[in-house]
């Protein structure tokens, strides 16, 4: 179980240690920053904010030296990033310009309810995905082990085998790789939610039962 955190409170998402895992690692070079964003981040990123990248500590207030700089950063990364959309905000609203900084806002929530919208379809998608694809595993399964029992029994070809496996593995080849863009969708499902995971509560938790325990 892990500790989904965002900024409207903490949710306990039942997501596989092996999800986040395939989802980080096959995603990392989707998640890479530009330079722009990078400045943006180290400038006026929220201490808040789940999404922030775990290298940056975050500014409770955006310094008056360092609005010009956010304002410009973050304009450009905001193209890109809904995170950068959101900080984007903050320098507005730290440099007193409102107008600009509800419209950012704003802008900022339209884009994560598209993105959420997105990714449930995502998930829809292939949830009708997996019930096919886990079919044909099944499938293939029953074809493979069917020539092995022939082929021991004298009554198939080694090719015929080779040809049952080879398919099976194929097969089970695409289930993997569905698995593994369900667990990307999920993970970006999370994010575009606002939130992360987190194992400091987890570990609070057990650390307090241990000390009431003693």
């Amino acid at each position: 179980m892990i500790a989904m955190q965002g900024r409207w409170g903490t949710i306990s998402v039942g997501v596989g240690a092996w999800l986040v895992a395939f989802a980080l690692a096959h995603g990392g070079a989707a998640l890479a920053q530009s330079a722009d964003l990078v400045l943006c981040d180290r400038v006026a990123a929220d201490p808040a904010d789940p999404d922030k990248p775990s290298d940056i500590q975050g500014v409770r207030d955006i310094a008056p030296s360092d609005i010009g700089t956010a304002i410009k950063y973050c304009k450009i990364a905001a193209a890109k990033s809904r995170r950068a959309l959101y900080q984007l905000g903050r320098a507005y609203a730290a440099g007193q310009q409102w107008p600009e900084a509800v419209g950012t806002y704003r802008q900022s929530v339209l884009t994560a309810f598209a993105e959420v919208e997105d990714n449930l379809a995502g998930l829809r998608i292939l949830a009708g995905q997996s019930a096919e694809i886990e079919a044909a595993v099944i499938s293939a399964r029953r074809s493979a082990d069917l020539a092995r029992k022939l082929y021991d029994a004298g009554r198939g070809s080694y090719l015929e085998l080779l040809d049952a496996q080879r398919n099976l593995a194929n097969v089970e080849r695409n289930a993997v790789q569905l698995r593994g863009d369900r667990a990307i969708t999920t993970v970006a499902l999370i994010r575009a939610l606002g939130g992360g995971w987190d194992a400091a509560p987890a570990v609070a938790k057990l650390d307090d039962t241990a000390q009431a325990r003693n």
